[in-house]
C-alpha cells in the first residue's frame, strides 16, 4: 500500500455487511506497512464508521484495535463523532475508554458524551439501546466501587 489515500479508498470499497468483511479488513490493515501505521489513519477510519453507523465491524474488530493503538490521539475525533454522527463503533470505543482507568474528570467527560449521544435527534433505536446499556452498566460498576 502506497499511501493514506489508497488506504482510505480501499477501506471505503469494503462492505461491513459482507460475509468476508472481517477477513478483507484484516488484509487491508496488514497491507499497511508498519511505518505507515500512524495517526493519519484515524480520520478515514472514523469517516468509515460514520458512513456505516449501525455496523459493528467485529466488535471491537481490527479498525477499533488499530485506532485504539493511537490513544489518546484519537479521543477528540471520537468525541466529535459522538456529537455529530454517532455510530456503533464510536459508542463502543467510548465505552471501552470508560472501562479503563480514568481520572474523575475524564470519566465525567465520556459519560457526558454518551448521555448527549443518547439525546441525538433521529438516533437509530439500536444505537439508543446500546448507549443506554453501556451507561447503565457503567453506573452500576461505579456505584460498586
Amino acid at each position: 500500500m502506497n499511501s493514506l489515500k489508497e488506504f482510505e479508498q480501499q477501506l471505503f470499497r469494503l462492505d461491513p455487511a459482507a460475509t468476508d468483511f472481517l477477513l478483507r479488513v484484516d488484509e487491508l490493515v496488514e497491507a499497511v506497512p508498519e511505518s505507515d501505521r500512524n495517526e493519519g489513519l484515524i480520520e478515514p477510519i472514523f469517516a468509515f464508521f460514520e458512513a456505516h453507523p449501525l455496523d459493528d465491524m467485529g466488535a471491537p474488530g481490527t479498525l477499533v484495535h488499530l485506532t485504539e493503538g493511537f490513544y489518546p490521539s484519537y479521543t477528540e475525533r471520537l468525541l466529535d463523532s459522538l456529537r455529530t454522527q454517532p455510530s456503533y463503533n464510536a459508542i463502543l470505543m467510548a465505552n471501552r475508554i470508560l472501562n479503563g482507568r480514568l481520572s474523575d474528570q475524564e470519566r465525567s467527560k465520556y459519560m457526558s458524551a454518551l448521555v448527549e449521544t443518547a439525546k441525538t435527534p433521529d438516533l437509530p433505536r439500536a444505537l439508543q439501546d446500546l448507549v443506554h446499556r453501556f451507561l447503565e452498566r457503567r453506573r452500576k460498576l461505579d456505584a460498586e466501587s
